[in-house]
C-alpha cells in the first residue's frame, strides 16, 4: 500500500530552499513509515511553481539517499499532471545522474531525468507486465540473459522497479522484477 504526501499544501508556488528544507523532514519521516517494498508517492498536482532550490531539497535529496538504500528497499513516485513543474526537479535530478519515475493521468507514466534507451525500453516491458523474471523478459526483448540480467539489475539500483528474491525449488534463487505502479 502506498503512501501519499500532497506537496500542494506547501503553497501553489513552492521556491525557498528553506521551505524545500522543512518538506524534507516531512517527507523523511514519511519515508521512514512506509513498509519494506512499498511507494511514497509525492502528488504535485495543483503545484504551479516548484523551484529548484526547493526540489533539490524537498525531492532530490531525500530521493537520492532513498535509491542509496538509507532507509532500505522503499520507493518514491512523482504524481504531476502539470509537466512544467517538473522542469527543475528534473535538472536536479540529472545533474546528480538520477531518474525517476512518474505518474499521471495522460500518459499514464514516464521517466525524468537520466535514463538511457535501453533501460527504457526495459522499463516499458516490466511496468506492462507488472511482474518478470530475467529470463523470460531476455527472450521477449531479444537479447541475452546476461545483459537483461544487467538492465534489471540498473533498474533496481536506480529506484525504478522493484525485486523480490525467490528460492529456486530445484537450487539457488533468482529474481522477480515488479513494476513501482
Amino acid at each position: 500500500m502506498s503512501a501519499k504526501i500532497n506537496m500542494v499544501k506547501y503553497g501553489k508556488i513552492v521556491g525557498t530552499r528553506e521551505e524545500g528544507r522543512d518538506a524534507q523532514k516531512e517527507i523523511i519521516q514519511a519515508i521512514e513509515k512506509v513498509p519494506e517494498g512499498e511507494n511514497l508517492i509525492l502528488s504535485l498536482n495543483g503545484v504551479k511553481v516548484f523551484s529548484g532550490s526547493f526540489a533539490d531539497e524537498a525531492v532530490v535529496t531525500p530521493y537520492h539517499r532513498l535509491i542509496n538504500g538509507e532507509y532500505g528497499e522503499k520507493y518514491m513516485i512523482l504524481d504531476c499532471d502539470n509537466k512544467e513543474v517538473l522542469g527543475d526537479i528534473e535538472a536536479k535530478l540529472e545533474r546528480r545522474k538520477l531518474s525517476m519515475l512518474v505518474i499521471d493521468g495522460v500518459e499514464g507514466w514516464y521517466v525524468i531525468g537520466e535514463l538511457k534507451k535501453h533501460l527504457k525500453e526495459t522499463l516499458d516491458e516490466v511496468i506492462k507486465n507488472k511482474s518478470v523474471t530475467a529470463n523470460d523478459l531476455a527472450e521477449k526483448l531479444g537479447i541475452s540473459l546476461t545483459n537483461c540480467n544487467n538492465r534489471l539489475s540498473t533498474l533496481h539500483r536506480m529506484g525504478l522497479v522493484k525485486r523480490e528474491r525467490v528460492n529456486n525449488p530445484s537450487g539457488g534463487i533468482f529474481y522477480i522484477y515488479k513494476s513501482l505502479i
